[in-house]
């Protein structure tokens, strides 16, 4: 899907490329990154603000108070259309992602897809977990969900289930994007998805590591933090035909890429 964006680059290098890394190309790109003013630190949970501030100072003495310069500009993703991958390996079981580009963070639709793949797959009660889990009995996990980077995102429908069920279940899937295009999200499965979603997020709360990572993520990406009740509401606000929208505009089959991994017959996936 992101073929030709940096995103799509291994993380950890290539064999070639940590081997010709020098370790003043480290100690220079230390110096130039990590200054004071490119640094964000965020606590949660038992300690005082003003405590560890104390701790922080302490700790920093000897890096450098320069400003830091953020030349990040992002870059489009490529089109690059429908592509297939199939990996033969000698598993028991076929996991089978599907997918196609998404919305970068600070997109409007951020919300509207994020609700989208709640109610098409997101949750016990969702529409692939119905009918291909539950009505069907054809996977041991089913599910769809988002991520968002700053400058792009993907949408992701992933599967895992005997090698048998791997070509059913791959046509109801493409079956219930035809239908939900076809007869539009309704309201009650859109209220459903917004509680759903918005109790995950409460509860979140409640996990001083994940209360943590929203609080440096706002700081780091948006120079600020939305509260909790402010999330909500913009949650609240979405509208059926937000989701209507983001079905037409993400999920368009001719342009969603099929990853899969076990033993396939490899002409007839997609």
């Amino acid at each position: 899907v992101l073929d030709g964006h940096p995103l799509s680059l291994p993380i950890l290098g290539t064999n070639n490329s940590l081997k010709n890394i020098k370790k003043s190309a480290i100690l220079d790109y230390f110096k130039e990154k990590f200054g004071i003013g490119g640094i964000v630190i965020s606590a949660a949970g038992n300690i005082k603000h003003k405590d560890l501030i104390d701790k922080i100072k302490k700790n920093i003495s000897g890096m450098e108070n320069r400003k830091y310069i953020n030349d990040f500009t992002g870059q489009e993703p490529p089109e690059n259309g429908r592509v297939k991958k199939i990996h033969d390996s000698k598993t028991s079981s076929v996991h089978m992602c599907f997918g196609g580009l998404g919305c970068r963070r600070d997109s409007e639709d951020k919300y509207p897809i994020s609700l989208f793949t709640n109610l098409f797959g997101g949750s016990m009660s969702s529409r692939l977990v119905q009918k291909i889990r539950e009505e069907e009995g054809l996977a041991y996990s089913i599910f769809s969900s988002n991520v968002q980077y700053l400058d792009t995102g993907v949408t992701i429908i992933y599967s895992a289930s005997s090698p048998k069920n791997a070509d059913r279940i791959l046509k109801l899937i493409k079956d219930e994007i035809v239908d939900i295009k076809r007869r539009r999200v309704n309201e009650v499965e859109l209220e459903r998805a917004k509680e759903n979603l918005k109790g995950n997020i409460v509860l979140s709360v409640e996990d001083m590591s994940s209360r943590m990572f929203r609080l440096g993520k706002g700081l780091l990406f948006n120079k600020k933090v939305l509260t909790i009740n402010q999330i909500l509401k913009k949650i609240d606000k979405v509208k059926q035909n937000d989701l209507n929208n983001i079905v037409d505009k993400y999920f368009k089959l001719d342009k969603m890429s099929l990853v899969a991994l076990g033993r396939l017959n490899k002409g007839r996936l997609l």
